[in-house]
């Protein structure tokens, strides 16, 4: 395989890889802000 094609199958798989990362970085951020509306939902509930 020549130079070009590697670097780009290269960049291809780096492209992916971010992709995937975003995506998760987003899940978690989700995640975490439920579990705080829960935990606030709650605190609220008690005082109420």
């Amino acid at each position: 395989m020549n130079y070009s094609a590697e670097r780009y199958l290269a960049l291809k798989q780096f492209e992916r890889e971010q992709k995937r990362d975003k995506i998760r970085a987003v899940l978690w951020n989700v995640s975490i802000t439920s579990i705080y509306a829960m935990v606030v939902i709650q605190v609220m509930r008690g005082f109420l």
